[in-house]
């Protein structure tokens, strides 16, 4: 157990968010929406470039809107009313999944999300985010949780204490938060490949590719899609494009052998430019398939990666983690001003648990094995979900469903 001398600590919140990343950030914009004192911690000394979300499905969009986002993201992103096509690595369609009309998928890059919402989180003087400054751990009672904080910008061992009644971890896949509580991540990491998130600015669009795309090959499957960027922000400047595929984790990661396979890479999908590609961005990253064994304990919440972690493919792990705010940030709301039982909590961190087990696990594990397995039983169900999709027009409502599961319940403010 960690000791804190209670004449050590120096502030009082109400929640404590540690990871400023979209999740905690949109925890707390709620709170902050609802006047209640919070406090954002994040190790790293500015919001982090991230080339891993970037498609926001149909189910958010009630929930950025009910956040006050929606008009401002739709500003910045791209609007998908097309929907998602499969394609096999020579360019030939196998299949198309619409958008129902009226619906639409976003396309924005998680820094330029993130950035959104901290200029949103402006407007609110009781949410105070402050950079350079890492979770350590915790001690919790009945009454509230007190927190170690330390300061990564300079060269001490000083901490500083604050306290709380209510802690997130909202700190990622590795987060320190699930870790310091000793709760297991239960599931799998993938040890036969990593992926390679690369931003790359070139105009995928001409030749001949959709605006959002999934490239089926067992190995060089890939998710290709348009972030609704331009080059320096500008109407005529390149398009900056998601590439995001795999490669063995026996590679090197140091970042010039990085760009150098990206460059090799990319000529497997588009015949590019003359030249080299430009690429803005290009950084490694590994995968799992987890989920927290408990999702609250104490006074300790827990959302996004931090409670959950899956394979990219469909763009199903940040479209879970910003309901996981959502309702989260709802819920403590409701409990920080006295109008709902603190049991309301744990039922709403169970629900989102629940909700990455039932459907986000199973969505995100299915998409995968449709671009990359070579199983004959998986092989099947490619052929058989492709067929579905190309010619029963009642098909995508079943699969609707399954993408609408990933709400869980709604939890008001």
């Amino acid at each position: 157990m960690l000791t804190i001398p209670l004449n050590e600590v120096q502030e009082h919140y109400s929640v404590v968010i540690s990871g400023a990343g979209p999740v905690g950030l949109l925890i707390a914009l709620r709170l902050g929406q609802i006047n209640i004192p919070t406090l954002v911690v994040e190790r790293h000394n500015e919001l982090l470039f991230s080339t891993r979300g970037c498609a926001y499905q149909p189910v958010v969009i009630k929930a950025l809107e009910d956040l006050g986002l929606l008009d401002c993201i739709k500003q910045q992103a791209h609007v998908n009313r097309d929907g998602l096509h499969w394609r096999d690595i020579h360019g030939k369609e196998l299949a198309h999944l619409p958008v129902p009309e009226g619906e639409y998928i976003l396309l924005m890059g998680q820094k330029r999300l993130n950035d959104t919402i901290l200029k949103e989180l402006e407007k609110y003087p009781c949410v105070n985010v402050r950079f350079n400054t890492a979770y350590v751990g915790c001690e919790q009672d009945k009454h509230q949780v007190k927190v170690m904080l330390h300061e990564t910008s300079v060269q001490r061992d000083d901490d500083s204490f604050v306290t709380a009644d209510w802690l997130v971890g909202a700190d990622g896949a590795a987060s320190t938060v699930r870790r310091s509580l000793c709760i297991p991540f239960e599931g799998i990491s993938f040890t036969d490949f990593r992926v390679i998130g690369t931003d790359v600015y070139y105009d995928f669009a001409s030749e001949g590719y959709p605006i959002m795309n999934y490239i089926r090959d067992k190995d060089y499957w890939c998710g290709l899609l348009y972030t609704g960027e331009k080059k320096d922000g500008k109407h005529d400047g390149a398009p900056l494009w998601r590439v995001a595929y795999v490669e063995s984790l026996e590679h090197s990661l140091e970042k010039a052998a990085i760009l150098e396979r990206a460059q090799k890479q990319l000529r497997h999908y588009v015949k590019g430019p003359e030249g080299p590609f430009d690429i803005h961005r290009a950084e490694p990253y590994r995968v799992h398939q987890r989920c927290a064994a408990e999702a609250i304990k104490g006074r300790v919440i827990l959302a996004g990666d931090a409670l959950h972690s899956n394979n990219p493919a469909g763009g199903f792990g940040l479209t879970t983690g910003i309901l996981d705010a959502y309702n989260v940030g709802n819920v403590l709301s409701r409990v920080c001003r006295g109008e709902a039982d603190e049991s309301l909590l744990t039922e709403v961190a169970n629900d989102r648990r629940d909700a990455w087990l039932n459907y986000t696990n199973k969505l995100s594990m299915g998409m995968y094995k449709r671009l990359a397995s070579e199983e004959p039983q998986d092989a099947r169900e490619r052929d058989e979900y492709f067929a579905s999709l190309n010619n029963d027009p009642s098909y995508f409502s079943k699969v609707r469903a399954m993408v609408e599961g990933i709400a869980g319940k709604t939890f008001s403010a």
